[in-house]
């Protein structure tokens, strides 16, 4: 998946996508923003993790490019015809 932004409360549905996920050894997952990779970061264990417990899933921070337009109303304001 790229990128997307996280948040899951549900223990279980955790627990289901996390046993999902680490069956497929070649998924990489993406966050948008730092609070959904830090997510993946404490679901899945740190990336960088080398104790031999890591699940195969690898994850980066890919910030979305909407994000790099900060406040820009003219990108609402309806065209001009």
């Amino acid at each position: 998946m790229f990128p997307q932004s996280i948040h899951m409360t549900k223990k279980d549905k955790i627990k289901l996508t996390k046993e999902s996920f680490s069956q497929h050894k070649d998924i990489q997952l993406a966050g948008r923003d730092q609070q959904s990779f830090n997510w993946l970061e404490d679901t899945f264990g740190p990336s960088d993790q080398n104790d031999g417990k890591d699940t195969g899933v690898g994850r980066v921070l890919s910030p979305d490019i909407v994000f790099m337009f900060g406040n820009r109303p003219e990108f609402r304001e309806e065209p001009k015809q």
